[in-house]
């Protein structure tokens, strides 16, 4: 069985989020579809202009262009890619999902502020441009869409791989927690002590990465 992965990057960011995440599992010799969601790697105009429905839209299509080359779909949806992994879930087929750093409940305040302390000058500038980056219009649509993604998580019924670094500043760990209750399906919920919300880019990446693709190789096995 040939089984395709798609990855999902977060809000206002961008599949570099995912980077090491793709060449490992290319490497591993995996069919990886990585796509700019609707309204992102522009200007934060674009993304202001952009709805959650043309984010879900984005992710579908790359998902559908996939299908046609491999056998089942494995999605891995970092922070917000999490929740359109989870709306994808209910309009085609997904084999399993992963979902990591994954909001619920967002912007862990203690987190922010030990970052702060540890250093605040480079903190402060990346929590500046990311609130610049961030256009009041597209973060209504983010809130809608977490909202609405909420009701549709006991209908998610495929195996799931709930992943949460507990240092995040962006998403707080409790929402792991959140999710692996309120989800139907077989789950796995694997907690990691450190990483910061972008997980791929930290020395825990090579752990994650190696997970992700064991889960996989075992899902077709299957």
């Amino acid at each position: 069985m040939k089984t395709g992965v798609l990855l999902l990057h977060g809000f206002a960011g961008a599949p570099e989020e995912l980077a090491p995440l793709k060449k490992h599992l290319e490497i591993c010799g995996y069919t990886v579809s990585s796509p700019v969601l609707a309204g992102h790697g522009g200007t934060p105009g674009d993304l202001g202009r952009s709805k959650r429905g043309d984010w879900i839209r984005a992710a579908l299509n790359a998902a559908m262009e996939l299908r046609q080359h491999c056998d089942s779909i494995a999605v891995v949806g970092f922070s917000m890619g999490g929740l359109i992994a989870l709306n994808l879930y209910h309009r085609i087929a997904i084999r399993l999902l992963f979902l990591v750093n994954t909001p619920v409940f967002y912007w862990d305040a203690m987190n922010i502020l030990t970052n702060l302390r540890t250093n605040f000058s480079d903190s402060f500038r990346f929590y500046v441009q990311s609130a610049l980056h961030s256009p009041i219009p597209a973060l209504v649509e983010f809130d809608r869409l977490l909202r609405s993604t909420k009701l549709l998580l006991p209908g998610v019924r495929c195996p799931v791989v709930i992943m949460q670094a507990l240092d995040d500043d962006t998403v707080q760990a409790r929402s792991a927690d959140y999710l692996y209750h309120h989800i139907t399906g077989v789950k796995t919920l694997r907690k990691y002590k450190t990483g910061g919300h972008l997980v791929f880019h930290s020395p825990m990446a090579p752990e994650l990465c190696f997970t992700i693709e064991k889960t996989i190789e075992a899902d077709c096995a299957d």
